[in-house]
């Protein structure tokens, strides 16, 4: 059979194993050739790569699309609210084709968020993905959003991967998941322009903490959220209280224990909070006085949103009649309350204050009222049932939520 020789070397197949030389030497003599052909196929599928990308770009139906068309649809792909099967969607469209991959490189908005889980064991590549994204973004605002998952991580971790410290300065940050209370108070002197904190139970730390003694402003700082595992006030959470101001705060997130010289600190610091605050978030201890209250309430007339997480207060009247919440707050719009779990002898019912309440702020002008129970069921009244209906009837944008599903006498 007649051979036919390689096109690129000359040489015929086999020619190689044909040397009649010492084994030692065929042997390499077939790892050269072996190394060869392995750099032929490297670049056979290089070249075949090349040319489906140009097939893939003849073929595109996006190809007549301007750039602009095109980085405005990647733009509302990257910043949708929507679930999605990637976390890093700009990755992945710059990964469609050369063309996508220029187009995803060029508005810099693009890339103006990322999220990032911090583990140890993940940083050094981390830090990488963390520069291309600065890089993209130049000299634009971006959003960070770090997540201290476990406790062998901290910020000194990625920067010690940077060779320059400055981002951590320049950037819009936002933090959440944080346990370690030496973590919390460090990411809070050395990011001023952070714009969102979020620590979940948070626990004690083996570091030495230095504590404040100075007040630190956070001038963009919008949602902050302090969540503490501790029994009682400790002096971290007071310091917060004393020492950190807010002039842009939106969202606030804070226990709430029952204690005098906590409640004092707690009520000075509402004063310093700006009309933006818009939602107020509570955590409840085991024991609180609901009569504790109505002065946090006159410190923060302007909220809109109320939510009580873990409250243990097993007579709703001591909301309605009591306290005079929606008195207190003439701007209200939502009051979420999520019960302790703890077992009742019998249901709170909802006093016919609610109602007057309700009736009062349809006369002023207000467009409606949400009130959520979460882990609590209530028996209404009959009558109170027929008044509100007559409210929905009339326009009032009124709901009522039990366990996360409107109740559905409200619309029968």
């Amino acid at each position: 059979m007649n051979q036919i020789p390689c096109p690129r070397c000359g040489n015929y197949p086999g020619e190689a194993a044909q040397h009649s030389g010492s084994e030692d030497e065929e042997v390499a003599i077939i790892s050269q050739e072996t190394r060869r052909i392995d750099v032929l196929i490297h670049v056979l599928y290089e070249e075949r790569a090349r040319l489906l990308r140009r097939l893939n770009a003849i073929r595109s139906p996006t190809k007549s699309l301007p750039h602009e068309v095109l980085a405005d649809i990647f733009q509302r792909a990257c910043s949708s609210d929507e679930e999605s099967s990637s976390k890093r969607p700009q990755i992945t469209l710059g990964s469609v084709s050369t063309h996508w991959r220029t187009v995803a490189q060029n508005p810099p908005q693009l890339w103006n968020n990322i999220e990032l889980v911090l583990v140890r064991e993940s940083v050094d590549s981390l830090a990488p993905l963390l520069q291309l994204y600065l890089d993209n973004t130049r000299s634009t605002p971006v959003v960070i959003k770090l997540d201290f998952c476990p406790d062998d991580c901290d910020m000194r971790t990625l920067k010690k991967r940077k060779d320059d410290e400055s981002w951590l300065h320049n950037c819009a940050v936002s933090f959440q998941s944080i346990i370690k209370i030496d973590i919390c108070f460090s990411l809070l002197t050395q990011c001023p322009n952070l714009v969102h904190f979020s620590s979940n139970s948070l626990t004690r730390s083996t570091a030495v903490v230095d504590y404040y003694t100075t007040a630190i402003t956070l001038p963009h700082l919008r949602h902050f959220r302090w969540s503490s595992s501790f029994k009682g006030p400790t002096k971290w959470d007071q310091d917060v209280l004393r020492f950190l101001r807010f002039p842009e705060l939106q969202h606030l997130a804070f226990p709430i224990w029952d204690s005098d010289e906590f409640i004092s600190h707690f009520l000075d610091f509402l004063a310093t909070l700006p009309a933006t605050l818009g939602t107020l978030k509570l955590f409840f201890s085991s024991k609180f006085t609901a009569s504790r209250l109505p002065p946090v309430f006159k410190c923060v007339p302007q909220i809109t949103q109320l939510i009580f997480l873990n409250s243990v207060v097993t007579n709703l009247s001591d909301f309605f009649i009591h306290i005079q919440i929606l008195s207190l707050l003439p701007l209200l719009r939502v009051f979420k309350y999520v019960h302790s779990g703890v077992a009742l002898i019998a249901p709170p019912i909802v006093p016919s204050s609610f109602l007057q309440s309700m009736e009062e702020r349809k006369g002023s002008g207000a467009k409606g009222f949400r009130f959520e129970l979460v882990k609590l069921k209530v028996p209404w009244a009959s009558s109170i049932q027929r008044s509100l209906q007559r409210l929905v009837e009339q326009a009032f944008e009124l709901e009522i939520v039990e366990e996360g599903v409107p109740v559905g006498w409200l619309r029968n």
